[in-house]
């Protein structure tokens, strides 16, 4: 049987993502600086990310990318090939400073109203199950599975995060790892359940970490995914504000059908799964910032009787249908 959970209240997260309505421009900025850094050092994609079918030439262009959407499992391709040289400048650079510095804020709060809730997930499918986490950043899962008596260790090629985590952390271990050495930890790992959150998506090639984990010795794989949904179509229609779920290090998105066909090519049940997504809290942002730039006060209050206050019945609409901008899922081989 699967165990299936439908949305959370956006107003968790309303504290932690104020950044966004605040420092739009410098987001955006930074958004655009990567899709440069993407189209310099990256060559053109021919075949599909997910599924490796070759992709048909329509599309539609956002924020100076092409994006592709796979005939045969709707999966939303960028138009080049993510490689080292591309994911390096990005994630490692200095030692990780750059793109550490979004991770390092409201670590607490991260861990109660962002993590503790996908490690209660995690237990509620699972039971006290131990993990192994790649790509664990500076350390909040592996908190949160300490506060809800999970055991683990995770592994991060970040330094800067895995050196602040350390500091955080006192049953669960968190240890700096290479790309190259990320197999054979997997390989070698004792532990019940693989912990991808908010990595596969970042991956060169993501089909060779499933296959990976198919031949370990772990029963158990947890994902969470960002989505091809309505907030991903919103986002082009508004150039001049910070597109959160497409563009910059999100270069491809997943859907409900590619999910489903790399599930069925490797022979993984489901136990557990969780819908739920922000599109409404960033279509709610996105026409924030676009009627305070017209300095319009009325639309702004208005704004929010027409639409701030219903986010969560709206939004759960989406999650119920599946279309919602993300998802958590576990899977056993």
């Amino acid at each position: 049987m699967i165990k299936k959970y439908f949305s959370k209240k956006s107003s968790d997260l309303s504290s932690i993502k104020k950044t966004f309505f605040i420092n739009n421009n410098a987001h955006l900025k930074k958004i655009i600086n990567v899709n440069k850094l993407y189209i310099k050092h990256c060559k053109k994609r021919i075949f599909c990310k997910n599924c490796e079918n070759k992709l048909s030439n329509n599309f539609f262009k956002s924020f100076g990318i092409k994006y592709f959407i796979c005939k045969r499992c709707e999966h939303l391709n960028g138009e080049f090939l993510e490689n080292e040289i591309f994911l390096n400048k990005i994630y490692a650079s200095s030692n990780g400073k750059k793109y550490a510095q979004n991770y390092l804020k409201f670590f607490n709060e991260r861990v109660k109203k962002i993590y503790y809730p996908k490690a209660k997930f995690l237990k509620n499918v699972l039971g006290n199950v131990k993990i192994i986490e790649i790509g664990a950043g500076g350390g909040l899962f592996l908190k949160a599975c300490e506060n809800a008596g999970i055991r683990g260790v995770g592994y991060e090629t970040n330094k800067t995060l895995v050196n602040y985590g350390k500091k955080k952390l006192s049953k669960n271990e968190l240890k700096y790892s290479k790309m190259n050495d990320i197999k054979q930890y997997i390989l070698n790992s004792k532990a019940d359940c693989l912990v991808l959150i908010g990595v596969l998506e970042h991956l060169e090639n993501p089909r060779e970490i499933l296959k990976i984990f198919k031949s370990s010795k772990i029963k158990f794989i947890f994902l969470s995914l960002p989505l091809f949904s309505l907030i991903t179509l919103i986002e082009h229609l508004f150039p001049n504000i910070y597109p959160r779920q497409l563009g910059g290090a999100h270069t491809h998105l997943y859907t409900k059908k590619s999910i489903d066909y790399f599930i069925r090519e490797n022979n993984f049940k489901k136990k557990g799964e969780w819908w739920f997504g922000q599109d409404f809290n960033d279509i709610f942002r996105t026409l924030s910032i676009t009627s305070k730039s017209n300095k319009n006060s009325i639309l702004s209050v208005s704004l929010y009787k027409f639409l701030g206050k219903y986010i969560d019945e709206l939004q759960s609409t989406l999650d119920k249908n599946y279309v919602s901008s993300e998802v958590h899922i576990i899977l056993k081989k």
